[in-house]
């Protein structure tokens, strides 16, 4: 490391990553420990909590942070396209597997979102909450009206993770095997299980 730049005078960095123990804290840490390592001593670096999302961009144009995290990349360039961004930069992207996958119970019918069109008042969906700040709950629900449903027509089971509305999507869809009740659909961030099927946005 003897030939990496160095800063000359202690600073201090404000950083803004997700709830505490996900990815973007992480990276938080790491960038914050990598410039420590170039900077000066009395050189000081605080993480704030954020949500990933819109939030991360108010705190940047607002100045209270120097750098924050922001996902999924693709929500980012259309903040941008629609000025939302202006006057920021993007330092980078980090890549990760995380996808945003269109997950139902494998014994519902159909091959794409739009043909679950026809049974949507019997289902309930499992995703992010569209609040105007979670880009994820953006795209699901952009996901399901470019596919022609209507998620005025939806039941949601809404949380800001990614995990608690697959797991609610798993213990219903278990809870429902060999009897009639409302069909569980799904819109998980990662990872997926043994009874679900994918299926495709368009």
């Amino acid at each position: 490391m003897s030939d990496a730049p160095v800063l000359k005078h202690p600073i201090t960095l404000q950083f803004r990553g997700d709830w505490g123990q996900a990815n973007l804290h992480r990276i938080c840490g790491w960038l914050a420990q990598e410039i420590g390592d170039r900077a000066p001593e009395g050189s000081r670096f605080g993480i704030w909590n954020g949500r990933g999302g819109i939030d991360q961009v108010e705190a940047l144009l607002a100045g209270e942070v120097d750098i924050a995290l922001v996902t999924p990349t693709a929500a980012v360039q259309m903040l941008d396209r629609a000025g939302k961004a202006k006057g920021l930069a993007s330092l980078g992207v980090v890549g990760q597997r995380d996808r945003l996958v269109v997950a139902v119970d494998a014994a519902l019918p159909g091959s794409t979102v739009a043909d679950l069109a026809s049974i949507a008042d019997q289902l309930t969906v499992a995703t992010s909450q569209d609040d105007g700040v979670n880009l994820i709950g953006l795209a699901a629900h952009k996901a399901l009206r470019i596919a022609g449903v209507d998620p005025e027509k939806l039941t949601f089971f809404y949380d800001e993770r990614p995990f608690p509305a697959l797991d609610h999507f798993i213990e219903v869809a278990g809870q429902l095997s060999g009897r009639n009740g409302r069909l569980p659909a799904c819109l998980p961030e990662g990872r997926s299980g043994g009874h679900l099927r994918r299926v495709c946005v368009a």
